[in-house]
This record gives structure tokens, C-alpha cells and sequence, in this order.
């Protein structure tokens, strides 16, 4: 109860919010707040599980935003609140290798609607994500407004939290 005598769903509902908890495939813990009133707004708590792990490799937006066609889509906003993160986009002219960012702790990084993207975090980091925009809804997905990427995912996957943590020790070296 807060100093109105409303629990906290209460106070969400009326103000048109909602949240929810769930704990993904490869272990993480997401808690998130929403707010969809056509335009979505949802903040993204994401605990990484106990050994660290690559999400799923995606874009927001559809195909049209993925052909650069439109700016209708999610666009999401990470900040590393503890420890870090490695972001990985396609490489550029159809290179095969991913190129990847390592952000450290207040570290932010953003990704427009049609951009291909994977997240990897390490056990014990934590990231706060901001999503906001005009959700383009994925029929395969109960129109959530979440396109794989399946060829970033498949070259994602081979790279190890090892070759992460080289790449740290080069930057900081």
C-alpha cells in the first residue's frame, strides 16, 4: 500500500500501466513496466541468470523498417546499471562477423527499429532497457513487435564469453 491506501497494480491500472516478471530461456530475470496507448513505453529490468548468455539475435520495426523503408518500430535504449555487456550488430558489407561493443557499467547504447541486434550478458550483470515507439506486431510472435535475426544469431552463438573478456582486456590493456 502506498500513502493513498492503493497497492502498487492498483496505482499502475490506473494509470494505464501493467507489469510482469519472467524468467527467459537462457536464465535471465526480466521485470518490466508498460504503458500501450498505441505509442508503446515499457522499462525493462534484466537480472543476467547464473552464467552468462547470448540473447536472441532480432530487430523491431518488421520489414519495412528492416529495409529501411519505415520508422515504425521499437526502439530500445540500454544502460549497464552493474557489471557490463557485449552488443552485437551484422558486420558491414555482408561481413559474416558480427561486429561487437562492450559497454561497462553507466554505459548506454541504442538500437533504432531495423537494426539487427544480440545482447550478451555476463552472470550477475544488470541492464535497464527503455523501449518506446510505434510497435509493428509479428504475427508469429502474438504481434509482440519482435523479428528474429536468425543469421546474427547463429554467429553470435560462437562467440564465447572468453572472447568477450579478451576483448575487455584489450580495451582496458
Amino acid at each position: 500500500m502506498n500513502a493513498d491506501g492503493l497497492t502498487f497494480d492498483e496505482v499502475l491500472r490506473n494509470l494505464g500501466m501493467s507489469h510482469k516478471s519472467k524468467t527467459m530461456p537462457n536464465g535471465e530475470k526480466r521485470f518490466a513496466v508498460a504503458l500501450s496507448s498505441g505509442e508503446e513505453l515499457m522499462i525493462v529490468i534484466t537480472v543476467a541468470g547464473p552464467e552468462g548468455a547470448w540473447q536472441q539475435a532480432h530487430y523491431h520495426g518488421g520489414q519495412a523498417a528492416l529495409a529501411g523503408r519505415s520508422r515504425a518500430g521499437i526502439t530500445e535504449h540500454y544502460k549497464v546499471w552493474s557489471g557490463w555487456m557485449a552488443a552485437a550488430v551484422p558486420g558491414k558489407g555482408g561481413d559474416l562477423s558480427p561486429e561487437v561493443t562492450l559497454l561497462s557499467e553507466g554505459d548506454q547504447f541504442s538500437f533504432s527499429p531495423g537494426e539487427c541486434h544480440n545482447i550478451y550478458l555476463p552472470a550477475g550483470a544488470v541492464i535497464v532497457t527503455l523501449k518506446v515507439g510505434t510497435p509493428v506486431g509479428n504475427p508469429h510472435r502474438k504481434e509482440a513487435d519482435w523479428w528474429p535475426a536468425p543469421q546474427l544469431d547463429q554467429a553470435t552463438q560462437l562467440i564465447t564469453e572468453a572472447d568477450l573478456r579478451n576483448l575487455v582486456d584489450l580495451r582496458a590493456g
